[in-house]
């Protein structure tokens, strides 16, 4: 049984689906471009695999502001509410935007980009350390979010359950001692439902994040014990895993991580 001084959610992390920049291996930071027709048709074969979790099971659905994150949530997860976090967008590779590696051959500054490792910032654009600082904020909001979200749910749902034994009561003192054991017995069912409803709430926490590749990288990185590149996946790819928020320390865990293409 969970820890109740904890909130544990079950987190998916996709990658967006193909576009035409992607195909061809450019850098896509900042440019709005939308998914290719074989990317759209990937994420379909995706789908059809069972690789993504079912939209009705999902308490919350986030994304990246960009365009081919938010049209890879809209068909993977229909018409769900999309919960859009600033930070998520791509990395800004500066001067290197829209480029490849064939471009990019001869350039001193793609050259000493390489031979740091990545680590030194994109020349005119944003450096990894900034990148992976803004991603690992933005995944503790999607977290606030989400606990914020169930709770004023479960709120919700108390409110209505007073509501309905107060409706309860006054039905009773009216109803003679045939009516009365009926209702009694409605009345245990309902509990039981509901009190299963709830048990599955909160067991089963789930939020699904569409994002990017490096997105993904730096979180995963942020709070596992890998490195920024051990969590190279491809379009249409991704991570679940199990998150663990302490409720009075706020410290995150993240354990459980498996691909979800093997």
């Amino acid at each position: 049984m969970r820890n109740r001084s904890e909130n544990q959610i079950e987190v998916y992390l996709i990658r967006h689906g193909a576009t035409n920049a992607n195909r061809e291996h450019r850098y896509l930071g900042r440019t709005e471009e939308p998914l290719s027709e074989e990317g759209r048709e990937e994420l379909k074969a995706f789908q059809r695999q069972g690789i993504y979790p079912d939209p009705a099971s999902l308490q919350a659905l986030f994304v990246s502001p960009m365009e081919r994150c938010r049209e890879t949530a809209e068909l993977l997860f229909g018409d769900c509410e999309q919960h859009i976090i600033p930070e998520f967008r791509e990395i800004d590779f500066g001067l290197f935007e829209g480029k490849n590696y064939q471009d990019l051959q001869g350039d001193v500054r793609y050259q000493a980009w390489i031979d740091s490792n990545g680590t030194i910032p994109f020349p005119e654009g944003e450096s990894r350390e900034d990148f992976i600082a803004r991603c690992r904020q933005g995944f503790e909001e999607m977290l606030r979010i989400a606990i914020a979200g169930v709770i004023g749910r479960n709120e919700e749902d108390k409110n209505a359950e007073d509501k309905n034994a107060e409706n309860d009561r006054n039905v009773k003192n009216q109803k003679n001692t045939d009516n009365q054991k009926k209702l009694e017995k409605l009345e245990n069912t309902e509990k039981q439902q509901n009190a299963a409803k709830q048990k599955n709430r909160d067991e089963n926490l789930r939020i699904a994040a569409v994002v990017h590749g490096g997105t993904i990288m730096a979180v995963c990185s942020s709070f596992t014990d890998g490195e920024y590149y051990d969590f190279q996946i491809g379009n249409g790819e991704g991570y679940r895993c199990k998150v663990t928020v302490g409720q009075s320390s706020g410290e995150i865990y993240m354990d459980k991580l498996c691909k979800l293409v093997m």
